[in-house]
Order: C-alpha cells, then sequence, then structure tokens
C-alpha cells in the first residue's frame, strides 16, 4: 500500500490548520484583538510553519 495518500492528507490538514489561524487573526471579533495579540499571533504562526516542516520532514524521512 502506498503512503502517498497519508502525506496527502497529513499535508492537506496541516494547511488547513494554518488558514483557518490566518483566518481567525485577520477576522477578529473583538475591536482591538490586534493590539492585545499581535505577539502572541506571530508566535503562534511560527511555532505552526515550525511543527509543519518538522512534520512532514520526519514523515518523509520514514515513508522513504
Amino acid at each position: 500500500m502506498s503512503t502517498a495518500p497519508y502525506i496527502v492528507i497529513f499535508a492537506i490538514l496541516c494547511l488547513i490548520g494554518l488558514v483557518g489561524t490566518l483566518w481567525i487573526g485577520r477576522n477578529p471579533v473583538e475591536a482591538d484583538y490586534g493590539k492585545k495579540t499581535k505577539k502572541r499571533y506571530t508566535n503562534m504562526m511560527i511555532i505552526y510553519a515550525l511543527a509543519a516542516i518538522i512534520s512532514l520532514l520526519t514523515l518523509l524521512y520514514f515513508v522513504l
């Protein structure tokens, strides 16, 4: 059985999480959301990016 479908599903889930985070960050409910959480938003984006890269590299390492 090929692992390609699992890699594609994993990548799609990572992208959905990233897009959801960006969407919530750009369209907040509170008026002063950006002022309160700018640092947290940046940190969260860095964490998502690093987690996605590390996860994909680890998956590729074990698959290939």
